[in-house]
């Protein structure tokens, strides 16, 4: 298969080592003639009650989003680009957002043309999220302080100056963490 071929390229090229034994599952929730807008790779290392996945996604995949009610997760990023997210959720615990119909439950929301896929949405008055979920990333304080003394416009201009090259070659210098904050006070009269 040619998405295998792409996958064992992208492993290589990332330095990232896996074993013998590993279980590979293409994700394509929206049938594998998509798998290059809507897919993912998962590579599963370990699978007890501790869980190792190396997830692989291809340059311009995206893939569905997921969240377990009773598990955090954490991200280590091996190698490419971090995307970062805030979503807000009502009162029932939906998400926010008109990427798919029209949402309806809260008054007072204004939605605007979604940027790289994501929603935008304005809120005001007495609606505000019942509870927001968070992703942050985080880059280890030795990259940057490398990154921040190379030139930046040497030997070319961005996407291919040191510095922007140095950073893409950090990747596993950057470390994810996602949670749910509850908005207290927040006003459930806002919510139909």
């Amino acid at each position: 298969l040619e998405i295998v071929k792409r996958v064992k390229t992208l492993i290589r090229v990332s330095n990232t080592v896996v074993g013998e034994k590993a279980n590979v599952e293409l994700s394509h929730h929206y049938g594998l003639d998509k798998f290059d807008q809507f897919g993912l790779t998962i590579i599963e290392v370990v699978n007890r009650a501790y869980c190792k996945k190396l997830l692989v996604v291809l340059p311009g995949q995206n893939h569905p989003e997921q969240y377990h009610k009773k598990k955090e997760e954490t991200f280590h990023v091996l190698f490419g680009v971090v995307h970062l997210k805030l979503h807000a959720y009502d009162t029932a615990g939906v998400w926010v957002n008109n990427a798919t119909s029209l949402y309806t439950n809260a008054s007072n929301t204004r939605f605007f043309s979604a940027v790289y896929g994501e929603p935008r949405i304005y809120m005001f008055s007495n609606t505000v999220p019942a509870t927001v979920e968070l992703e942050v990333g985080v880059l280890e304080d030795r990259a940057l302080a490398r990154a921040e003394s190379l030139p930046n416009n040497a030997p070319a201009v961005p996407p291919n100056d040191r510095r922007t090259l140095f950073l893409q070659s950090q990747a596993g210098a950057v470390h994810i963490f996602r949670t749910r904050v509850t908005v207290p006070n927040v006003d459930r009269t806002a919510y139909k």
